[in-house]
């Protein structure tokens, strides 16, 4: 099981089998949300993308403060940067460029999975409650029309529900969340039974903050070091 070997929990040490168990999470949850959508539309583009690490401060979501980020000490190109707390703004900038160059029509998916990084301030990050300074996580920006008359978040919810059913051997829920940010216009979880209680595995939401007008986004965003975690055992 991953190990705290700098003696605390928040930074963890990954063995070759967890880092397969979390690839393989991301093959598996495209291949479900990309089924799905395409089932209802046939137009659905998916591109999987990877942005940087370092983002500039201006492409941070308002949604977080400064004690949420790891924020850097040197400038980039002259303004104040940090390491992302999600993949969201990479994934919307690049989205918005094949848009406007003309290299891709909606409805468009562009996903990523690698790491995050955000300052577990209130109760300090543990492993016992599936919380880490560095993690991965695998997010689909999913942009449509907003007139469309598809719906399709009813589609990709019990899509994503089932396969993380699959991924964890374990019971699943879906709840509100309790969560809802501005830019939101519904989130709803997906938790998972571990060690007693209802952990969050991911969420999907209903996005309006894309940068282009008429355009709303799906997003799934999923936790997959949280998986690899509920699979491999109730040991940390």
């Amino acid at each position: 099981m991953s190990e705290a070997l700098y003696a605390t929990g928040g930074l963890r040490f990954w063995n070759e089998r967890e880092i397969l168990l979390r690839d393989h999470a991301a093959h598996r949850l495209h291949l479900a949300l990309s089924g799905v959508l395409t089932a209802l539309n046939s137009a659905w583009t998916f591109r999987r993308v990877e942005g940087p690490l370092i983002t500039p401060r201006t492409h941070v979501s308002a949604a977080y403060d400064e004690g949420d980020l790891w924020t850097l000490t040197h400038p980039v190109a002259g303004g104040p940067a940090c390491l992302r707390a999600e993949t969201t703004a990479s994934s919307y900038l690049f989205a918005q460029c094949l848009v406007q160059r003309g290299d891709a029509k909606m409805p468009l998916c562009v996903w990523q999975h690698g790491k995050s990084f955000r300052v577990e301030a209130n109760d300090g990050a543990s492993p016992s409650a599936l919380r880490f300074n560095e993690f991965y996580q695998c997010e689909f920006q999913c942009c449509f029309k907003a007139d469309s008359k598809a719906d399709y978040l009813a589609a990709a919810l019990p899509a994503v529900e089932r396969e993380i059913a699959r991924l964890t051997n374990r019971e699943t829920r879906t709840v509100p969340s309790d969560r809802l940010p501005a830019y939101s216009r519904s989130t709803i979880d997906i938790e998972c039974q571990y060690r007693g209680k209802w952990k969050e595995a991911a969420s999907v939401s209903l996005r309006t903050d894309f940068p282009m007008p008429n355009v709303t986004v799906l997003e799934v965003a999923v936790g997959t070091d949280r998986l690899v975690c509920m699979e491999a055992s109730d040991e940390l």
